[in-house]
């Protein structure tokens, strides 16, 4: 068990949030599906070198 402390920043106030993890199944790996899943998310995203999500930082505040 960790007890390391996972702090981000709303409306000016620190919050702690634990971290997560999600997978969302697409068909392919297409640029389109990670885009239109994470077409409202701001923060940070750890993903491959796959081409594909280079979309994804160029459109999206991550």
């Amino acid at each position: 068990m960790s007890n390391l402390i996972h702090l981000h920043r709303e409306n000016d106030v620190w919050v702690d949030h634990p971290p997560a993890v999600v997978f969302e199944f697409a068909e392919s790996r297409a640029g389109a599906h990670p885009l239109l899943y994470l077409n409202k998310y701001q923060g940070y995203l750890q993903a491959d070198a796959y081409s594909g999500h280079a979309a994804l930082y160029e459109h999206l505040c991550i």
